[in-house]
């Protein structure tokens, strides 16, 4: 009975963990999208800058 609940508490506790690796991806994902959109932005102002110089 012991191994059972073992085996048990086991599956949740990797459950939990498989539910914050996804959430963790999300926030990276997220993370991804604001970099590359603020560095687009930074090479859009270098650009305005390079023309009007």
């Amino acid at each position: 009975p012991e191994v059972g609940q073992k085996t048990t508490e086991l599956k949740e506790e990797c459950k939990d963990f498989v539910d914050k690796i996804g959430q963790f991806q999300k926030i990276v994902g997220g993370l991804i999208e604001l970099v590359d959109e603020l560095a687009k932005e930074a090479e859009t102002e270098k650009m305005k800058g390079f023309l009007s110089g």
